[in-house]
């Protein structure tokens, strides 16, 4: 496997995109090494966690494909590293028995502080690189990489209420239940508690879609009100703010959704989004569509 640190490339128009404007550029492809004559065929990792620490976006060799000789990002070297094998897909480690599951899935401020490292890196071009030799040492928990196996272990658990207690979830340094991860509709009023007694949480939740404020009617930001729980005469419901780069696909109000992130609860000097002033309101930032995930109908 190559680790090569490539920090700009060309897209077929022979623009130079370092990896902090991938994402401005359109996600073009196909794109080619920005070494002087080189024009190895790279691809685009997004940024990600891995084993709890935040990955930037980096730009990286095809699989057998190398460097022109004399390229300046041709990796030198021969480094040893220890890497931890799991079941890589969440479906077959629960059949496999499996409990412990890590996320893999950036919410808005981890994704903030990968941005930043995209930009230190597309700043100082690196002066060497390095062939990397994984070697596999033990094995480590299933990672859940999107929502949609998020939701696949949703469902597991509301059809097996006995293992509940049993299935685990790690967010970074964090383990918790999945009954203190997962919260549908009728746990808003206990997930409130949670909020206000820890003001942040990584969870996701259950949610359906009531109607989508656009950009300039609360701020800057378009908004998802989501179908609210009514405790004692007042609401209380998810509202997702949509990241500004985010391009929504089309989204069916009909339908459920399980939409991951850090939560917390928006204060009193915030405007409501519903159109209840006296609705409680806690939020999230949608800023990749891999925090979303349909549920399938029953």
């Amino acid at each position: 496997m190559a680790g090569v640190a490539i920090p700009f490339v060309q897209d077929r128009f022979d623009n130079r995109i370092y990896i902090n404007q991938y994402e401005d550029f359109g996600f073009p492809t196909p794109i080619y090494c920005g070494g002087k004559n080189c024009q190895a065929r790279v691809t685009h990792v997004i940024g990600h966690k891995r084993r709890g620490k935040l990955v930037p976006s980096i730009f990286r060799l095809f699989q057998n494909i190398d460097h022109a000789k004399h390229c300046g990002f041709k990796a030198f070297g021969n480094y040893e590293i220890e890497s931890k094998v799991g079941i890589s897909d969440v479906e077959s480690a629960l059949f496999a028995g499996e409990m412990l599951f890590r996320i893999n899935i950036l919410n808005d401020s981890e994704m903030a502080k990968v941005k930043i490292k995209e930009d230190i890196f597309a700043d100082s071009t690196p002066e060497d690189t390095v062939k990397r030799e994984y070697k596999n040492r033990g094995k480590m928990p299933c990672y859940v990489k999107q929502c949609g196996d998020l939701v696949t272990l949703y469902l597991h658990g509301k059809m097996n209420p006995a293992k509940r207690e049993l299935l685990e979830i790690k967010v970074n340094s964090n383990v918790t239940t999945w009954k203190d991860f997962f919260f549908g509709i009728g746990q808003y009023r206990y997930f409130q508690y949670k909020l206000a007694k820890e003001n942040y949480a990584n969870a996701a939740i259950d949610v359906k879609f009531k109607r989508k404020i656009f950009a300039g009617v609360i701020d800057e930001f378009e908004y998802l009100e989501c179908k609210p729980k009514y405790y004692n005469g007042r609401k209380i419901l998810p509202i997702i703010r949509v990241s500004k780069k985010l391009k929504l696909p089309y989204i069916d109000f009909d339908k459920q959704f399980l939409i991951y992130g850090r939560f917390r609860l928006r204060t009193s000097d915030e405007q409501r989004v519903s159109n209840d002033i006296n609705a409680i309101e806690f939020m999230t930032s949608l800023v990749h569509l891999k925090q979303l995930g349909e549920i399938p109908s029953a």
